[in-house]
């Protein structure tokens, strides 16, 4: 006989969200449903019947705070129905917008790509239950996807056992293969019920999954992989969030992408102006490039760090270009300069400044530039900039920049010795230099002689 249906099921009220299925984790693996909402007798609202994908997708519209909810009607407001079950979607979405919402925070200061998967695989194994989470990168001649970053107990395994981490197959083969080749996501609650899915050896065995592309510029880049040890552990909001990461991702990674070939373009124009500078004077350009060591090693010690380090040393490589537009008679002058010739020298800083205002994305480097002539008490040129007001990497490549100076040998003197410098330095802190970039120098010599020292 059958068992007569319980007048409160969701058998008697087809309209009301069924309880959640499968996996515990968090309650967001139940069935999607409609969008219909319905009434009672008197008018008044009775229940709704959403999906967590709706509710998710609603959350990451909105864009950040709080997702809210209140349960209408006499069904489910103590717990019971779908009061508690709107509240789960809510609290799964909220879930799922910090998640999305860190990663976005995490991805956008990193320029490598490597470390842009890992961030996002270890994002969400830190907020998900996760038997493996990995990024497997298309590789369009060969047709085959390589691992690029995974974390999780799988990974934990291999690496207790010994075995490298590395995971390679033919888009032919494979969930992963499948969803690289088509650009369909795919959702395995049950992975026994797929014939392309691999189970990768040891001992932890997948048996629920999430596999969504990675997109770059409309082109499949990757693969985003997500598995678990327990069967139904992931639904279509698991799905959806997926489909999130891999478009922040994908978003990253275009614009790693970019950066890349921009560092190729600014490494490559650098280059050219370096050696135009060498064939106008093979001193000026051997310099640059020993300023520019010196002062990566004092900006590292001030602290100096990421893109502001990358402008200090292109800076400093470029800091004299503009003696490129010097009289060469003026340049490769034996002796000492007359008043008007060092007056004529000085312009180098403006030309300098001028020729990299031709140049896209050399905004932050021209300003050092024409900086690195100032002076912390304000006699410097070419705009007589004084204290902090002149940039903090003009400060670094003027320190570094006399220190080289003195220490090389010129036509018209001999070089300085180490510590005859280092007190030359001393005596112009709080005058010509930044006494705090000064001591950063000499911290740096001390370090480099005391490494000397032990060879």
């Amino acid at each position: 006989m059958t068992s007569p249906t319980p007048p409160d099921s969701p058998e008697t009220h087809p309209d009301r969200p069924r309880p959640a299925q499968g996996s515990d984790k968090g309650g967001n693996h139940a069935p999607a449903a409609g969008g219909t909402a319905s009434t009672n007798g008197n008018g008044s609202s009775r229940s709704f019947d959403l999906s967590r994908a709706d509710v998710v997708a609603a959350a990451l519209d909105h864009g950040g705070g709080v997702l809210n909810y209140r349960a209408v009607g006499g069904h489910g407001r103590n717990g019971n129905g779908y009061g508690n079950e709107l509240g789960t979607f809510a609290r799964t979405a909220e879930s799922m917008l910090a998640t999305a919402s860190r990663l976005c925070e995490e991805l956008a200061p990193l320029n490598d790509q490597t470390d842009i998967a890992q961030a996002a695989v270890s994002a969400l194994y830190d907020d998900f239950e996760l038997l493996i989470a990995a990024i497997l990168r298309l590789d369009e001649s060969s047709r085959r996807l390589r691992l690029v970053a995974a974390t999780g107990r799988l990974v934990d395994e291999y690496r207790r056992a010994g075995r490298p981490v590395a995971w390679e197959q033919s888009i032919e083969e494979g969930v992963n293969g499948r969803v690289a080749r088509t650009g369909e996501p795919a959702l395995l609650v049950d992975t026994d019920s797929d014939p392309d899915f691999i189970f990768v050896p040891g001992a932890l065995r997948a048996r629920s999954a999430v596999a969504v592309p990675i997109r770059v510029e409309g082109r499949v880049w990757g693969v985003l992989d997500l598995e678990s040890a327990e069967t139904g552990a992931f639904g279509k909001a698991d799905l959806l969030l997926a489909e999130t990461v891999a478009s922040q991702v994908g978003a990253a990674l275009h614009y790693a992408e970019l950066f890349e070939r921009f560092e190729r373009t600014l490494t490559s124009t650098i280059a050219v102006l370096c050696d135009a500078l060498e064939a106008k004077d093979p001193y000026t350009a051997e310099h640059a490039r020993d300023v520019a060591d010196l002062a990566e090693a004092v900006g590292e010690e001030l602290g100096i760090r990421g893109d502001e380090m990358r402008w200090l040393r292109y800076a400093a490589l470029l800091h004299d270009v503009g003696k490129i537009g010097i009289r060469e008679e003026i340049l490769r002058k034996p002796g000492r300069l007359t008043e008007e010739e060092f007056e004529e020298m000085k312009k180098h800083s403006e030309i300098g400044a001028r020729m990299l205002e031709r140049i896209p994305g050399f905004g932050p480097v021209l300003i050092l530039v024409r900086a690195a002539h100032e002076r912390w008490d304000g006699r410097g040129y070419p705009d007589g900039l004084v204290g902090e007001d002149i940039p903090l990497g003009a400060r670094v490549i003027a320190v570094c920049d006399a220190f080289h100076a003195m220490t090389s040998d010129r036509p018209y003197r001999k070089a300085l010795s180490d510590e005859e410098a280092k007190a030359e330095m001393r005596r112009c802190a709080g005058s010509q230099f930044d006494p705090r970039v000064v001591d950063a120098l000499l911290a740096v010599l001390e370090r480099e002689a005391v490494a000397g020292s032990t060879l």
